[in-house]
C-alpha cells in the first residue's frame, strides 16, 4: 500500500495526504519512505493546509515518534499566520504533538 501511495502521491489533494499519514500513524505503521514523502508533499502544501489539517499532521508523526525538523517548522510558521481559525481541539492537538516531539 505505501508503495503505491507514494507514487502516486504528487496527485493526492492536500486532505487525502494529510489522511494517508494520519491512518498509518492509527495503525501504528512506521514506513519511513511513505512518512519522508507525506513529509515532502507537506512542506510544499503547507500554505494550503487548514488548522485540521496542520494538526493532523503534527499529529500523526508525533505519534509515531518521527521528528521531521523541516515540516515541523513548516507547521508552526502556518500555524502562527492562522491561529485564529484554530479551534480547541486542533490547538490542543498541534501543543501535543510538538511536546511529543519536543
Amino acid at each position: 500500500i505505501a508503495s503505491a501511495a507514494i507514487r502516486k502521491l504528487s496527485a493526492y489533494t492536500s486532505q487525502a495526504v494529510v489522511n494517508l499519514a494520519w491512518s498509518f500513524s492509527v495503525l501504528a505503521v512506521q514506513n519511513g519512505p511513505l512518512l519522508a514523502a507525506t513529509a515532502s508533499q507537506s512542506r510544499s502544501r503547507v500554505g494550503w493546509y487548514v488548522a485540521a489539517d496542520l494538526s493532523n499532521i503534527s499529529w500523526a508523526f508525533s505519534k509515531l515518534q518521527v521528528h521531521n525538523s523541516p515540516l515541523l517548522e513548516s507547521i508552526a510558521s502556518q500555524s502562527i499566520k492562522t491561529i485564529t481559525a484554530f479551534r480547541a481541539p486542533n490547538l490542543t492537538n498541534m501543543v501535543w504533538s510538538f511536546a511529543v516531539l519536543g
